[in-house]
């Protein structure tokens, strides 16, 4: 296959689509669930504004647990089913690599959906008040737009962790029904 139709093949308005799709449910599982407990999100706060919170509550186990499950889920069964449909229309020559590179592809546009949405404009531009932890009001923390670019862009966990979970996407969108197993 042709260097530009693998492209094209990529970069298709599947991958648009999917990755708004896959972009707008995240949100609405992040935005949510800080609306249910903020501190579910403590561990992704900037340094500065964990420092200023002493004994942070801990959210209970089963809540954790629930949420956790509720958002792999959604998220994992998205981006089967855009893998799967990706392996519809791929070729078979390099077929698992290339739906590799789409389910890679679709966990970036949602890490980039999650910095500059999530993250720059509803976190640092707009603060809601629900994502600001008691005694935290006017921390230069909540101004700091390169945290969010330094731990997704920068730190190498997003991107291996997205290799992998690319591949385990793809394993299980080749095993369900109805995928090709070449």
């Amino acid at each position: 296959m042709a260097p530009g139709s693998i492209l094209k093949l990529l970069f298709s308005r599947r991958l648009l689509v999917d990755g708004l799709l896959l972009s707008l449910a995240f949100s609405v599982f992040v935005l949510g669930t800080a609306f249910i407990n903020v501190w579910l999100w403590f561990g992704d706060y900037p340094p500065e504004i964990r420092a200023l919170v002493e004994n942070p509550p801990t959210p209970p186990f089963v809540q954790r647990l629930v949420l956790a499950l509720l958002g792999l889920g959604m998220i994992v069964w998205l981006m089967v089913r855009s893998t799967r449909a990706f392996l519809r229309g791929a070729p078979a020559e390099n077929r698992f690599v290339l739906a590799m590179a789409h389910a890679f592809l679709l966990f970036q546009f949602v890490n980039v959906w999650d910095v500059v949405i999530i993250d720059w404009l509803v976190f640092v531009t707009w603060t809601p008040e629900v994502f600001v932890l008691p005694g935290t009001d006017g921390s230069p923390g909540y101004d700091n737009y390169w945290f969010h670019f330094r731990a997704s862009f920068l730190h190498p966990g997003p991107w291996i962790g997205g290799l992998v979970a690319s591949a385990i996407i793809v394993g299980i969108a080749r095993w369900g029904k109805g995928s090709s197993r070449s």
